[in-house]
């Protein structure tokens, strides 16, 4: 008669590695699908501003700078004339644009008379998204500047850091340094200058 002593059990389940194994795994993928997903986000916000940045200047241009009103241009008059969207008016005398910055218009100082070109102010631009903004908008406008979030005023002459000018061409190096959107602030007013079409 044979005796045997097998002291070994079979094991069933998992182990403590395995679990740990799979929960890094799955960690790793919702944290890629985390960035994803706001990468989406911010170009899905560009591409919206872009539209809505364009199609202003477009109607801008054509009711205001044909029929040489650039003078007289008003953002209340800019809503009335549907030359700043009905989407983004936030009532008769103002708008604001998903980066809950305002959208203004103005003469930009012009002496009266002069018709040559109007301002419009694109308020609260977060950093992060300025110079993808700046990028996808620059040759609507002859002149653009980046100012502090609220310091932007289309009745006065442009202020901020010129990245684009009228007699200089569009600068993506001077957008991104510290004088524009790359400073310190977390959002910038985009200042445009536009022309007659």
């Amino acid at each position: 008669m044979q005796i045997s002593f097998n002291t070994k059990k079979l094991q069933r389940g998992i182990t403590l590695i395995e679990v740990s194994v799979g929960l890094i795994i799955a960690a790793v993928v919702a944290a890629a699908a985390f960035i994803a997903f706001q990468n989406n986000s911010r170009r899905n916000e560009v591409q919206s501003n872009t539209q809505s940045i364009t199609e202003t200047v477009a109607e801008l241009k054509q009711k205001f700078g044909r029929t040489n009103l650039f003078n007289s241009l008003t953002t209340t008059q800019a809503i009335a004339a549907s030359a700043i969207s009905p989407n983004l008016a936030s009532s008769a005398t103002a708008a604001t644009n998903s980066y809950n910055g305002a959208i203004s218009v103005g003469n930009g100082g012009l002496a009266a008379g002069d018709n040559s070109s109007a301002v419009m102010v694109w308020g609260n631009v977060p950093k992060a998204q300025c110079v993808d903004l700046l990028l996808a908008v620059e040759s609507g406008a002859v002149a653009i500047n980046v100012a502090a979030a609220g310091t932007g005023d289309p009745t006065a002459a442009p202020t901020g850091t010129a990245v684009k000018t009228t007699t200089s061409a569009f600068s993506a190096a001077t957008a991104s340094g510290t004088t524009a959107c790359g400073g310190t602030a977390r959002s910038y007013d985009l200042i445009f200058t536009l022309a007659k079409a």
